[in-house]
């Protein structure tokens, strides 16, 4: 079996601009350097576990769960928070709290805060710290905290619009506690003990506040004095449907653009009569509710549009609900596809082979369905993480590693390959 491009498995050299695949068929290494760009700053998890800010144009590898690695690839989104770093300024109000700077954050410097409850409290204004914005337009919100427990078990957080949609967190076990309304709650393991904490409110809702607060359980509000405290770094309010990476403010809000990652290939390695497409993917995002798939890796013609074209994507639906939806279009139309089971947070190994009336999807070893109606269209590009070029729907995903055979690989192959 041709394997005519590889990508990721540990594997990466980046460099500004430029991300490198490669090509050794017949024991002969061939450099294949995609084109990459994001005109901003923005921060990754690097090899030691702490948060990195690396430059424009520069590629993030991401070492959150992985010694080996992936490739973070993301949507633009804006830090709305003016003070992500600095909880004595005057934008946050301490409700029954005192804020001491000089400890260490997830970044590895001394700019995290301790907050220490000084009162005792028995409802959701009494013990907490809250940030005010106003005139943010109606929209899907997330808010995050970066949150290391020092002796304090139990927080919650209140969404962006400021109402009754509490979500609690339970410190100790690393788990989301009771959600109360439509909101939902993530809670996501760092090094060194700390936890990033964020709210998602589905509904399009005004903006009020926002904040964090200890509680002495889940689903309750009342608070003990004691000397249990908190570390707080980096607080981010986003528009959006879930998390992204962070985005430090010093004073007014910041924009991380988005990541894009394409290639237009030599003859060859795109098979244009059959082929098979395959990728291991560290899945984590919450689905924008509404928005069409998104590619994990897609065969396309250096276009922007979705005319001829093979995608490998994820099929993102409003309550939660995604699935994997390979796509096949000749032209402007449709001409094959194939859903997926439901997706849950995890590594998934996926793979598309695809020849004229024979389309077929495996995920994780098993064959998950097939489609035998569909022509193959002609391409020459490949992209990741997207479905075509200047898509604003990213992926949001760790992609882990992609690889193109210019054949349709055997369902014994294909098997053994998503195992």
């Amino acid at each position: 079996m041709a394997n005519t491009l590889k990508f990721g498995n540990g594997e990466w050299y980046g460099k500004k601009d430029t991300i490198l695949a490669y090509n050794d068929e017949n024991s002969n290494y061939k450099p294949l350097p995609f084109d990459f760009s994001r005109a901003s700053k923005a921060t990754v998890i690097n090899k030691d576990g702490l948060i990195e800010e690396v430059g424009s144009g520069i590629p993030r590898i991401d070492y959150t769960d992985d010694s080996k690695g992936s490739l973070k690839l993301e949507p633009s989104r804006t830090n709305l928070v003016p003070y992500s770093e600095d909880f004595s300024n005057g934008n946050w109000a301490k409700y029954g709290t005192t804020v001491t700077s000089g400890f260490t954050s997830p970044d590895g410097t001394t700019n995290a805060f301790k907050v220490l409850p000084n009162a005792s409290g028995t409802n959701s204004y009494d013990v907490a710290v809250f940030d005010a914005i106003s005139g943010l337009a109606t929209s899907v919100k997330t808010n995050s905290f970066f949150v290391k427990p020092n002796g304090q078990r139990w927080l919650y957080l209140v969404p962006p619009s400021g109402g009754g949609n509490i979500v609690f967190f339970d410190l100790q076990n690393g788990v989301v506690g009771t959600e109360i309304g439509v909101s939902k709650g993530k809670i996501e393991i760092y090094s060194d003990g700390w936890y990033r904490l964020s709210l998602t409110e589905d509904a399009n809702v005004g903006y009020s506040y926002f904040g964090i607060g200890f509680c002495d359980g889940d689903d309750s509000f009342t608070y003990t004095q004691s000397s249990n405290s908190i570390f707080l770094y980096g607080a981010q309010l986003e528009q959006g449907s879930y998390p992204t990476s962070y985005i430090p403010t010093q004073g007014s809000a910041v924009t991380r653009l988005a990541d894009n990652c394409s290639q237009t290939v030599p003859d060859g390695v795109i098979g244009q009569t059959e082929g098979t497409m395959y990728a291991e993917i560290d899945f984590k995002s919450k689905p924008e509710g509404g928005s069409p798939i998104v590619g994990i890796m897609t065969l396309n013609n250096n276009v922007t549009n979705l005319q001829n074209c093979i995608i490998l994507g994820i099929e993102r639906q409003s309550g939660g609900v995604n699935r994997f939806f390979p796509l096949v279009r000749v032209g402007n139309s449709d001409v094959a596809f194939i859903i997926g089971g439901t997706l849950t947070d995890g590594n998934y190994k996926v793979a598309f082979a695809y020849k004229q009336n024979d389309f077929i999807l495996y995920v994780n070893g098993v064959q998950i369905g097939t489609d035998t109606n569909g022509a193959v269209p002609t391409t020459s590009q490949v992209l990741v993480g997207e479905r075509f070029n200047g898509d604003t729907f990213k992926i949001a995903d760790g992609i882990k590693e992609t690889k193109l055979y210019n054949t349709r690989l055997s369902n014994a192959e294909l098997q053994v390959l998503t195992s």
